[in-house]
């Protein structure tokens, strides 16, 4: 549950892609993450785009303590004050978003 620049939320950068880093060249928008889905995020850690966080409870701590100070740090990150159980209640929470995906059989199409 990374907020990115513009207060979107981001698990895991495995997959994000940083603006700067796909074309825009716009200094506002340095820092900026795309965000990818959050579908079995217990299982994709490593966390944030330099894998330094090991576990959804360590990302959930560090997003709680207000982020880290930076020069692109969005100014709508601020602490969360979450209590224990409220950041327990967030870990299983994201567990749950993991699973088989359901058995899909494609529709066919009309010529």
């Amino acid at each position: 549950m990374f907020l990115a620049k513009h207060g979107a939320p981001l698990i895991s950068t495995e997959w994000a892609t940083s603006v700067q880093n796909s074309g825009t060249k716009n200094e506002e928008d340095r820092g900026a993450f795309k965000t990818p889905t959050r579908r079995d995020v217990a299982r994709t850690a490593p966390y944030m785009h330099d894998g330094s966080l090991k576990t959804l409870m360590e990302v959930i701590d560090y997003y709680d303590k207000g982020g880290t100070p930076n020069p692109h740090l969005s100014s709508d990150m601020r602490p969360l004050q979450l209590t224990e159980q409220e950041k327990a209640d967030l870990v299983e929470f994201m567990k749950s978003l993991s699973g088989e995906m359901p058995a899909f059989e494609e529709p066919k199409l009309p010529n």
